[in-house]
C-alpha cells in the first residue's frame, strides 16, 4: 500500500510541474507613434502591443496583449530638434506602458497595432532589455600590494605588570596597577588569595585608568568580610 501512494504521490507532483506555468515578470515598454495620426485613437481604442524575440519581430515573445488607450501609462509628446538645414522630423509621440507575465529574454523588440498608430522609426522596435548578459570573463590578478606597516603593537613588546598585594579591609577597595614611562594600558584584571567558597568580597569594577592604568574596585556588605582576603591587580603594558 505505501508504494502505491508513493507512486501516486509522485504521480500528481509530474502533473502539477507539467500543469502550472512558469510565472512571467512585469516589463515596461516603450514605443514612438505619428502624433497627428495617433489624434484619431478615441477613448476606448484598442491598442495591441506584440513582444518578439528578434529584431525582424518574426519570432514572438509570449501572446500580444490589448491595451485600451485609456490604460497606456504614457502618452508622452515629444519635441524632437532638426539640425540646422535639416528635415523637418513628423511631430512624434511616445506610448510607454508595462507588459505583464512576459519572459525576459536578453534581447526584447516590439511592435504596436491599432486605431491612430503610425510608427516613427522601425515598425518593429528595440526594446531596453532587464536581464543582465552573461558574466565575462575574470581579469587578470593584479600586482601585490606593498607590506603594510607594523601595527601599533607587537606581543613582543607587551608585559604584564602587577600591583603590590593588597588586604581587603574596607567596605570598598581601589587596588590600582600601572605602566612604565612610555608604555600604554591594553587589558587588566586581577588575582586574589585567602579566598573561599562563602566569600560575599567582589570585584564591582574593573576599568582602564587613563591610558596607562588599570583600577579594581573591590565591595562587600562589612569590612570583616574581606578582612582575610588579599588581591593584586595587573595590567598588560605595551611599548610601540
Amino acid at each position: 500500500m505505501a508504494t502505491h501512494a508513493r507512486a501516486k504521490t509522485s504521480l500528481l507532483f509530474a502533473l502539477l510541474l507539467v500543469a502550472t506555468p512558469a510565472l512571467g515578470a512585469d516589463v515596461p515598454v516603450n514605443y514612438t507613434v505619428g502624433q497627428a495620426a495617433l489624434k484619431s485613437a478615441v477613448s476606448g481604442t484598442t491598442l495591441t502591443f506584440a513582444l518578439y524575440s528578434d529584431a525582424a519581430c518574426t519570432v514572438p515573445n509570449g501572446a500580444p496583449q490589448d491595451v485600451v488607450i485609456d490604460n497606456v501609462a504614457i502618452v508622452a509628446s515629444l519635441r524632437r530638434l532638426t539640425p540646422k538645414g535639416g528635415t523637418r522630423p513628423p511631430k512624434t509621440a511616445e506610448l510607454r506602458t508595462v507588459l505583464t507575465g512576459v519572459t525576459p529574454t536578453t534581447a526584447s523588440y516590439l511592435t504596436v497595432t491599432g486605431t491612430g498608430i503610425t510608427a516613427v522609426g522601425n515598425v518593429c522596435q528595440v526594446q531596453v532589455s532587464g536581464v543582465s548578459g552573461p558574466t565575462g570573463a575574470t581579469g587578470a590578478t593584479g600586482e601585490t600590494g606593498a607590506t603594510g606597516a607594523p601595527g601599533t603593537f607587537a606581543s613582543t613588546t607587551c608585559t604584564w605588570r602587577w600591583s603590590d598585594e593588597t588586604y581587603l579591609t574596607s567596605w570598598y577597595t581601589d587596588v590600582l596597577a600601572s605602566c612604565l614611562s612610555g608604555e600604554t594600558a591594553i587589558s587588566g584584571g586581577y588575582a586574589h588569595g585567602g579566598w573561599n567558597t562563602t566569600n560575599s568580597c567582589i570585584p564591582i569594577e574593573s576599568a582602564r585608568v587613563g591610558t596607562t592604568g588599570w583600577l579594581v574596585t573591590w565591595g562587600a556588605a562589612t569590612p570583616t568580610v574581606c578582612a582575610t582576603h588579599s588581591t593584586t591587580t595587573g595590567v598588560l603594558c605595551c611599548a610601540p
